[in-house]
């Protein structure tokens, strides 16, 4: 897969979409950053390398979490490289969606529209309850498809 590629869920799984946002409206998105952005030397801080910043000094005496200014720090380089490329999205059908009394042949229809990927909900009846198909379902798409099976453990 090509590095500008992104799989797309089904919608309500993720609030956070990168495709136009700006390096600048990413710090919204961490809101343990906010009481401590009034407090940085310099409006507009995007907590990076600017002197007498609030949240770097709030992370250093570990009031705020390591790991989330990682993610933020990832987040930026990944905003800032993406400039003017194109970023690609696959569109990753779930199968829970498809009408059972249909399965194949809309499976058929997902390939002849170039879908690559199809999402496969596996539910194992401990943490949800079992609503899904089972292995033989799975082997006879295999089968049939040449489309990459993506699962989804419940």
């Amino acid at each position: 897969m090509e590095k500008n590629t992104f799989l797309v869920d089904t919608p309500g799984f993720s609030s956070l979409y990168l495709t136009d946002m700006k390096e600048e409206e990413l710090r919204d998105y961490f809101p343990e950053f906010v009481m401590y952005e009034p407090q940085c030397r310099f409006q507009g801080c995007m907590h990076i390398h600017e002197p007498g910043c609030a949240v770097k000094k709030a992370l250093s005496e570990g009031k705020i979490s390591q790991q989330r200014y990682d993610n933020y720090l990832a987040l930026y380089e990944e905003l800032k490289e993406k400039g003017d490329t194109k970023t690609m999205y696959q569109l990753c059908p779930s199968i829970l969606s498809a009408d059972f009394n249909r399965l194949g042949e809309q499976i058929k229809i997902l390939e002849k529209e170039g879908v690559e990927y199809l999402h496969i909900d596996v539910m194992d009846g401990d943490f949800v309850p079992s609503i899904s198909f089972g292995m033989p379902v799975i082997k006879s798409i295999r089968k049939e498809s040449k489309m990459f099976l993506m699962f989804i453990l419940w």
